[in-house]
Protein backbone atom coordinates (compact mmCIF):
# COMPACT_ATOMS: atom_id res chain seq x y z
CA UNK A 1 0.00 0.00 0.00
CA UNK A 2 1.31 3.45 -0.84
CA UNK A 3 2.67 5.64 1.88
CA UNK A 4 0.84 8.80 2.76
CA UNK A 5 2.73 11.73 4.21
CA UNK A 6 0.98 14.68 2.60
CA UNK A 7 -1.49 15.23 5.41
CA UNK A 8 1.07 15.36 8.21
CA UNK A 9 1.62 18.65 9.99
CA UNK A 10 2.17 20.15 13.44
CA UNK A 11 -0.71 19.31 15.77
CA UNK A 12 -1.54 19.23 19.45
CA UNK A 13 -1.12 16.07 21.49
CA UNK A 14 -4.67 15.02 22.15
CA UNK A 15 -3.63 12.77 25.02
CA UNK A 16 -4.08 15.82 27.24
CA UNK A 17 -7.84 15.48 26.73
CA UNK A 18 -8.01 12.85 29.42
CA UNK A 19 -6.48 9.78 27.79
CA UNK A 20 -3.31 8.51 29.45
CA UNK A 21 -0.81 7.51 26.77
CA UNK A 22 2.34 5.68 27.64
CA UNK A 23 5.68 6.78 26.23
CA UNK A 24 6.19 5.41 22.72
CA UNK A 25 2.53 4.39 22.37
CA UNK A 26 1.18 7.33 20.44
CA UNK A 27 1.50 8.79 16.98
CA UNK A 28 0.25 12.28 16.30
CA UNK A 29 -0.88 13.16 12.79
CA UNK A 30 -3.02 15.76 11.14
CA UNK A 31 -4.36 16.84 7.78
CA UNK A 32 -3.11 19.62 5.52
CA UNK A 33 -5.21 22.33 7.11
CA UNK A 34 -4.68 21.11 10.66
CA UNK A 35 -8.40 20.68 11.27
CA UNK A 36 -8.05 17.25 12.88
CA UNK A 37 -5.60 15.32 14.98
CA UNK A 38 -5.42 11.54 15.29
CA UNK A 39 -3.66 9.61 18.03
CA UNK A 40 -2.99 5.89 17.74
CA UNK A 41 -3.77 4.15 21.01
CA UNK A 42 -2.06 1.02 22.33
CA UNK A 43 -5.20 -1.09 21.84
CA UNK A 44 -5.43 -0.28 18.12
CA UNK A 45 -8.09 2.39 18.47
CA UNK A 46 -7.69 5.91 17.18
CA UNK A 47 -8.54 9.00 19.17
CA UNK A 48 -9.83 11.80 16.96
CA UNK A 49 -9.90 15.42 18.01
CA UNK A 50 -11.28 18.12 15.79
CA UNK A 51 -10.69 21.86 16.03
CA UNK A 52 -13.38 22.30 18.69
CA UNK A 53 -11.73 22.18 22.15
CA UNK A 54 -12.87 19.25 24.22
CA UNK A 55 -14.59 17.48 21.34
CA UNK A 56 -12.89 14.09 21.16
CA UNK A 57 -14.16 10.66 20.28
CA UNK A 58 -12.88 7.12 19.80
CA UNK A 59 -13.11 5.20 16.56
CA UNK A 60 -12.05 1.60 16.05
CA UNK A 61 -9.66 0.89 13.22
CA UNK A 62 -10.34 -1.83 10.64
CA UNK A 63 -7.23 -3.64 11.82
CA UNK A 64 -5.05 -3.56 14.88
CA UNK A 65 -2.03 -1.30 14.54
CA UNK A 66 1.19 -0.70 16.40
CA UNK A 67 3.68 2.13 16.73
CA UNK A 68 5.02 1.44 13.24
CA UNK A 69 1.77 2.32 11.53
CA UNK A 70 -0.33 5.44 11.23
CA UNK A 71 -4.00 5.72 10.45
CA UNK A 72 -5.79 8.16 8.21
CA UNK A 73 -9.52 8.57 8.75
CA UNK A 74 -11.04 9.32 5.37
CA UNK A 75 -13.91 11.76 4.95
CA UNK A 76 -16.32 8.84 4.59
CA UNK A 77 -15.33 7.44 7.96
CA UNK A 78 -13.33 4.47 6.68
CA UNK A 79 -9.79 3.80 7.84
CA UNK A 80 -6.68 3.31 5.75
CA UNK A 81 -3.49 1.92 7.25
CA UNK A 82 -0.12 3.13 6.01
CA UNK A 83 3.39 2.06 7.11
CA UNK A 84 4.97 4.67 9.32
CA UNK A 85 8.62 5.18 8.50
CA UNK A 86 8.94 8.93 8.88
CA UNK A 87 10.59 10.37 11.95
CA UNK A 88 9.33 12.79 14.51
CA UNK A 89 10.81 15.20 16.98
CA UNK A 90 9.16 16.78 19.99
CA UNK A 91 8.49 20.51 19.86
CA UNK A 92 7.50 21.90 23.22
CA UNK A 93 5.21 20.22 25.71
CA UNK A 94 2.33 19.34 23.44
CA UNK A 95 3.43 19.39 19.82
CA UNK A 96 5.00 16.88 17.51
CA UNK A 97 6.12 17.38 13.95
CA UNK A 98 6.61 14.62 11.41
CA UNK A 99 9.71 15.30 9.34
CA UNK A 100 10.73 14.19 5.85
CA UNK A 101 13.45 16.23 4.22
CA UNK A 102 15.40 15.89 0.95
CA UNK A 103 18.96 14.75 1.48
CA UNK A 104 22.13 15.36 -0.52
CA UNK A 105 21.18 13.21 -3.57
CA UNK A 106 17.74 14.81 -3.93
CA UNK A 107 19.14 18.33 -3.65
CA UNK A 108 21.97 17.53 -6.07
CA UNK A 109 19.45 16.17 -8.56
CA UNK A 110 17.37 19.33 -8.25
CA UNK A 111 20.47 21.47 -8.85
CA UNK A 112 21.30 19.58 -12.04
CA UNK A 113 17.73 19.84 -13.31
CA UNK A 114 17.62 23.61 -12.74
CA UNK A 115 20.87 24.48 -14.49
CA UNK A 116 19.55 24.33 -18.03
CA UNK A 117 16.48 26.58 -17.55
CA UNK A 118 18.06 28.96 -15.01
CA UNK A 119 21.74 29.58 -15.71
CA UNK A 120 22.19 32.75 -17.76
CA UNK A 121 18.79 34.14 -16.82
CA UNK A 122 18.32 37.62 -15.38
CA UNK A 123 15.99 38.06 -12.44
CA UNK A 124 13.81 41.10 -13.12
CA UNK A 125 11.65 40.86 -10.00
CA UNK A 126 10.44 38.58 -7.24
CA UNK A 127 6.99 37.98 -5.79
CA UNK A 128 6.96 37.15 -2.08
CA UNK A 129 3.65 35.71 -0.93
CA UNK A 130 5.02 34.38 2.37
CA UNK A 131 7.37 36.88 4.00
CA UNK A 132 8.81 34.33 6.43
CA UNK A 133 10.26 32.40 3.50
CA UNK A 134 12.94 35.08 3.37
CA UNK A 135 15.50 34.40 6.08
CA UNK A 136 17.83 37.29 5.18
CA UNK A 137 17.76 40.19 4.41
CA UNK A 138 14.33 41.66 5.07
CA UNK A 139 11.75 40.92 2.32
CA UNK A 140 11.90 44.57 1.22
CA UNK A 141 15.69 44.60 0.90
CA UNK A 142 15.64 41.14 -0.66
CA UNK A 143 13.38 42.34 -3.45
CA UNK A 144 15.48 45.44 -4.01
CA UNK A 145 18.79 43.57 -4.22
CA UNK A 146 17.65 40.53 -6.22
CA UNK A 147 16.50 42.64 -9.17
CA UNK A 148 18.80 42.59 -12.21
CA UNK A 149 20.89 39.78 -10.76
CA UNK A 150 22.02 37.23 -13.32
CA UNK A 151 22.33 33.54 -12.47
CA UNK A 152 25.90 32.55 -13.41
CA UNK A 153 25.85 29.01 -12.02
CA UNK A 154 24.05 26.73 -9.57
CA UNK A 155 25.84 24.50 -7.07
CA UNK A 156 25.02 22.70 -3.84
CA UNK A 157 26.35 22.98 -0.29
CA UNK A 158 25.02 20.20 1.94
CA UNK A 159 21.22 20.44 1.52
CA UNK A 160 21.28 24.03 0.24
CA UNK A 161 20.91 25.04 -3.39
CA UNK A 162 23.38 27.85 -4.13
CA UNK A 163 22.67 30.27 -7.01
CA UNK A 164 25.79 32.27 -7.91
CA UNK A 165 24.65 35.75 -8.96
CA UNK A 166 26.18 38.82 -10.57
CA UNK A 167 24.68 42.15 -11.61
CA UNK A 168 23.63 41.87 -15.25
CA UNK A 169 25.92 43.89 -17.54
CA UNK A 170 22.92 45.58 -19.17
CA UNK A 171 21.65 46.89 -15.87
CA UNK A 172 21.90 50.58 -14.94
CA UNK A 173 23.02 49.41 -11.51
CA UNK A 174 26.36 48.38 -13.03
CA UNK A 175 27.05 52.05 -13.77
CA UNK A 176 26.73 52.75 -10.07
CA UNK A 177 29.49 50.28 -9.24
CA UNK A 178 27.18 47.55 -7.91
CA UNK A 179 29.12 44.67 -9.44
CA UNK A 180 29.72 42.58 -6.32
CA UNK A 181 28.91 38.91 -6.52
CA UNK A 182 26.09 37.65 -4.32
CA UNK A 183 24.57 34.29 -3.56
CA UNK A 184 20.98 33.10 -3.41
CA UNK A 185 20.61 30.08 -1.14
CA UNK A 186 17.46 27.99 -0.88
CA UNK A 187 16.76 25.25 1.65
CA UNK A 188 13.77 23.13 0.66
CA UNK A 189 13.13 21.75 4.15
CA UNK A 190 10.20 19.29 4.31
CA UNK A 191 7.97 20.19 1.41
CA UNK A 192 9.81 22.63 -0.82
CA UNK A 193 9.87 22.19 -4.61
CA UNK A 194 11.46 24.39 -7.28
CA UNK A 195 9.98 24.50 -10.77
CA UNK A 196 10.58 26.70 -13.79
CA UNK A 197 7.29 27.59 -15.47
CA UNK A 198 5.99 29.97 -18.11
CA UNK A 199 4.77 33.17 -16.51
CA UNK A 200 1.27 32.70 -17.92
CA UNK A 201 0.84 29.16 -16.52
CA UNK A 202 -1.55 28.83 -13.56
CA UNK A 203 0.04 29.29 -10.16
CA UNK A 204 -0.43 26.95 -7.25
CA UNK A 205 -1.62 28.38 -3.95
CA UNK A 206 1.59 27.14 -2.36
CA UNK A 207 3.88 29.03 -4.77
CA UNK A 208 5.12 31.34 -2.02
CA UNK A 209 8.26 32.84 -3.59
CA UNK A 210 8.43 33.45 -7.35
CA UNK A 211 11.47 34.71 -9.24
CA UNK A 212 10.58 36.40 -12.54
CA UNK A 213 13.07 35.95 -15.38
CA UNK A 214 13.63 38.36 -18.27
CA UNK A 215 12.76 35.60 -20.76
CA UNK A 216 9.16 35.42 -19.50
CA UNK A 217 9.60 32.34 -17.32
CA UNK A 218 9.47 32.00 -13.53
CA UNK A 219 11.29 29.99 -10.91
CA UNK A 220 8.61 29.06 -8.40
CA UNK A 221 9.34 27.96 -4.86
CA UNK A 222 6.34 25.83 -3.91
CA UNK A 223 6.26 24.99 -0.21
CA UNK A 224 3.15 23.48 1.32
CA UNK A 225 4.45 23.44 4.88
CA UNK A 226 6.15 26.85 4.62
CA UNK A 227 9.29 25.58 6.37
CA UNK A 228 11.62 26.41 3.46
CA UNK A 229 14.09 29.29 3.68
CA UNK A 230 15.63 31.73 1.18
CA UNK A 231 18.83 33.68 1.76
CA UNK A 232 20.57 36.43 -0.21
CA UNK A 233 24.12 36.97 1.05
CA UNK A 234 27.54 38.19 -0.07
CA UNK A 235 29.30 35.17 1.45
CA UNK A 236 27.95 31.61 1.35
CA UNK A 237 29.68 30.90 4.65
CA UNK A 238 27.32 33.34 6.35
CA UNK A 239 24.74 30.57 6.01
CA UNK A 240 26.77 27.37 5.66
CA UNK A 241 29.90 28.11 7.65
CA UNK A 242 28.84 25.82 10.50
CA UNK A 243 28.54 22.76 8.26
CA UNK A 244 30.95 19.86 8.08
CA UNK A 245 32.85 18.74 4.97
CA UNK A 246 31.19 17.62 1.74
CA UNK A 247 31.39 13.81 1.57
CA UNK A 248 31.78 13.72 -2.23
CA UNK A 249 34.55 16.29 -2.56
CA UNK A 250 38.11 15.13 -3.32
CA UNK A 251 39.34 16.76 -0.12
CA UNK A 252 37.14 14.44 1.94
CA UNK A 253 39.52 11.51 2.29
CA UNK A 254 39.34 8.43 4.46
CA UNK A 255 42.04 9.99 6.61
CA UNK A 256 39.92 13.11 7.11
CA UNK A 257 36.89 11.02 8.04
CA UNK A 258 39.00 9.07 10.52
CA UNK A 259 40.16 12.27 12.17
CA UNK A 260 36.60 13.51 12.62
CA UNK A 261 35.36 10.13 13.86
CA UNK A 262 38.17 9.85 16.39
CA UNK A 263 37.52 13.31 17.78
CA UNK A 264 33.99 12.41 18.88
CA UNK A 265 32.36 9.74 21.01
CA UNK A 266 28.98 9.35 19.35
CA UNK A 267 26.91 6.43 18.05
CA UNK A 268 27.63 6.25 14.33
CA UNK A 269 24.05 6.86 13.27
CA UNK A 270 23.95 10.02 15.38
CA UNK A 271 27.36 11.04 14.04
CA UNK A 272 26.32 10.71 10.40
CA UNK A 273 23.22 12.85 10.95
CA UNK A 274 25.16 15.67 12.59
CA UNK A 275 25.46 18.24 9.79
CA UNK A 276 28.27 20.04 11.62
CA UNK A 277 30.43 16.93 11.30
CA UNK A 278 29.44 15.70 7.83
CA UNK A 279 27.22 17.70 5.49
CA UNK A 280 24.27 16.39 3.51
CA UNK A 281 23.78 12.86 4.82
CA UNK A 282 20.30 12.21 6.22
CA UNK A 283 18.38 9.32 7.66
CA UNK A 284 18.03 7.20 4.53
CA UNK A 285 21.62 7.34 3.37
CA UNK A 286 23.07 6.97 6.86
CA UNK A 287 21.28 3.62 7.19
CA UNK A 288 22.26 2.54 3.68
CA UNK A 289 25.90 3.54 4.14
CA UNK A 290 26.28 1.74 7.44
CA UNK A 291 24.77 -1.44 5.98
CA UNK A 292 27.06 -1.36 2.96
CA UNK A 293 30.04 -0.99 5.35
CA UNK A 294 28.64 -3.76 7.61
CA UNK A 295 28.88 -1.54 10.68
CA UNK A 296 26.24 -1.43 13.41
CA UNK A 297 24.60 2.00 13.85
CA UNK A 298 25.17 1.89 17.63
CA UNK A 299 28.94 1.53 17.39
CA UNK A 300 30.76 4.59 18.67
CA UNK A 301 32.57 6.81 16.22
CA UNK A 302 35.89 6.65 18.05
CA UNK A 303 35.82 2.84 18.19
CA UNK A 304 36.38 2.27 14.47
CA UNK A 305 39.64 0.70 13.37
CA UNK A 306 41.42 2.03 10.23
CA UNK A 307 39.92 -0.70 8.04
CA UNK A 308 36.43 0.14 9.33
CA UNK A 309 36.98 3.83 8.59
CA UNK A 310 37.99 3.04 5.00
CA UNK A 311 34.93 0.82 4.56
CA UNK A 312 32.62 3.52 5.88
CA UNK A 313 34.28 6.21 3.75
CA UNK A 314 33.89 4.12 0.58
CA UNK A 315 30.35 3.20 1.55
CA UNK A 316 29.20 6.79 2.13
CA UNK A 317 30.58 7.96 -1.20
CA UNK A 318 29.30 4.94 -3.14
CA UNK A 319 25.83 5.19 -1.56
CA UNK A 320 25.46 8.90 -2.31
CA UNK A 321 26.78 8.61 -5.87
CA UNK A 322 24.47 5.69 -6.58
CA UNK A 323 21.48 7.61 -5.24
CA UNK A 324 22.38 10.61 -7.42
CA UNK A 325 22.57 8.26 -10.42
CA UNK A 326 18.99 7.22 -9.60
CA UNK A 327 17.85 10.86 -9.16
CA UNK A 328 17.45 10.42 -5.43
CA UNK A 329 14.70 8.62 -3.53
CA UNK A 330 10.97 9.23 -3.77
CA UNK A 331 9.35 8.51 -0.43
CA UNK A 332 6.50 11.01 -0.56
CA UNK A 333 4.55 13.34 -2.83
CA UNK A 334 7.03 16.22 -2.51
CA UNK A 335 9.82 14.57 -4.48
CA UNK A 336 8.31 12.16 -7.04
CA UNK A 337 11.08 11.81 -9.64
CA UNK A 338 13.53 9.58 -7.76
CA UNK A 339 14.15 5.88 -8.35
CA UNK A 340 16.61 4.97 -5.63
CA UNK A 341 13.83 3.76 -3.32
CA UNK A 342 13.77 0.70 -5.60
CA UNK A 343 17.37 -0.03 -4.57
CA UNK A 344 17.18 0.31 -0.78
CA UNK A 345 19.25 -2.30 1.05
CA UNK A 346 17.79 -1.82 4.54
CA UNK A 347 15.84 1.44 4.73
CA UNK A 348 12.07 0.83 4.73
CA UNK A 349 12.66 -2.97 4.69
CA UNK A 350 11.84 -3.88 8.28
CA UNK A 351 11.54 -7.68 8.79
CA UNK A 352 12.45 -8.36 5.15
CA UNK A 353 15.50 -10.55 4.39
CA UNK A 354 18.86 -8.88 3.92
CA UNK A 355 20.03 -9.10 0.32
CA UNK A 356 23.51 -10.04 1.53
CA UNK A 357 22.98 -12.68 4.22
CA UNK A 358 19.23 -13.37 4.30
CA UNK A 359 18.79 -12.39 7.97
CA UNK A 360 15.88 -10.04 8.76
CA UNK A 361 16.28 -6.26 8.63
CA UNK A 362 15.59 -4.67 12.00
CA UNK A 363 14.24 -1.25 12.87
CA UNK A 364 15.02 0.64 16.06
CA UNK A 365 14.77 4.25 17.19
CA UNK A 366 17.99 6.16 17.79
CA UNK A 367 17.74 9.75 18.89
CA UNK A 368 14.13 9.84 17.72
CA UNK A 369 15.05 8.61 14.23
CA UNK A 370 14.07 5.40 12.45
CA UNK A 371 17.18 3.27 12.10
CA UNK A 372 17.37 0.18 9.89
CA UNK A 373 20.12 -2.43 9.95
CA UNK A 374 20.75 -6.11 9.21
CA UNK A 375 20.70 -8.38 12.23
CA UNK A 376 23.30 -10.59 10.56
CA UNK A 377 25.69 -8.32 8.69
CA UNK A 378 25.84 -5.50 11.21
CA UNK A 379 26.68 -7.00 14.57
CA UNK A 380 27.81 -5.04 17.61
Amino acid sequence: MDRLFDFVTVVKVVGKRGVDFGKGEIIITGDLVGAHAHALMPDGNVLHSDAVPGNARLATANARCNFDELIQVNSGGSHSIYPFENDYSKRGQDQFIITSMPELPEVETTVRQLREPCVGQRIVDVTINWARHIATPSPKKFRQHIRDQKIESITRRAKYLVFHLTIDSSSQRTLLGMTERSYLLIHLKMSGRLEVMNADSPRDKHDHTIFHFANGRELRFNDTRKFGKVYLVDDVNDVTGHLGPEPLEASFTAKRLGEILGAHHKPLKTFLLDQTLLAGVGNIYADESLHRAKIHPKRYSDSLKPDDVKKLWRSIRHTLNLAIKHNGSSIDWVYPQGEHQNHFRVYDRQDEPCYTCGKPVRRIIMGGRSTHFCSGCQRL
